[in-house]
């Protein structure tokens, strides 16, 4: 059995475990089991600050919201346009707040490391959240090291 050189444990909307042996990457999650040997990887690491997809979704959401209540403050000026009241009239201006607060929960963005095949095709992502985050930087060193170690051995 080989040792494990190090392991880290992913968040966000799939949750993962990833264990550095020497020469490959094993990740575990609930639906998936995948193995990733470090001689496809080359040694580049791209590196992203991205925010979760629901900060976009709620800047949508505050846009479409504000467009909305608008349209619904205008057509209740009177003499603009005769119309019906309707229950939900009033709802309407919840949703711009709804959004709000949809983009203030997600305003915080991620670190990212990319490892990259040598055709340039991204092969494992690691992101700096969960329970390991403190120990991200030195998974991401340890991963490059491992690499590095394993493309001498080959080559000598």
């Amino acid at each position: 059995m080989e040792t494990r050189i190090a392991e880290y444990r992913h968040a966000g909307y799939q949750r993962a475990t990833s264990v550095l042996y020497a020469d490959r990457i094993h990740v575990v999650s609930e639906d998936s089991d995948v193995t990733i040997p470090l001689d496809r990887l080359s040694g580049i690491v791209n590196r992203y600050r991205l925010r979760s997809q629901w900060f976009g979704g709620g800047i949508g959401l505050t846009f479409i919201g504000v467009v909305v209540a608008c349209i619904d403050y205008i057509q209740s000026l009177p003499g603009i346009f005769p119309r019906p009241i309707y229950l939900s009239e009033r709802l309407v201006y919840f949703v711009p707040f709804i959004g709000l607060i949809l983009t203030i929960a997600n305003v915080r963005k991620y670190e990212t490391a990319v490892f990259v095949s040598y055709e340039g095709i991204q092969q494992y992502t690691v992101t700096r959240r969960g329970p390991d985050k403190k120990s991200y930087e030195t998974f991401i060193a340890q991963i490059s090291a491992a690499i590095a170690a394993l493309s001498v051995s080959q080559q000598g």
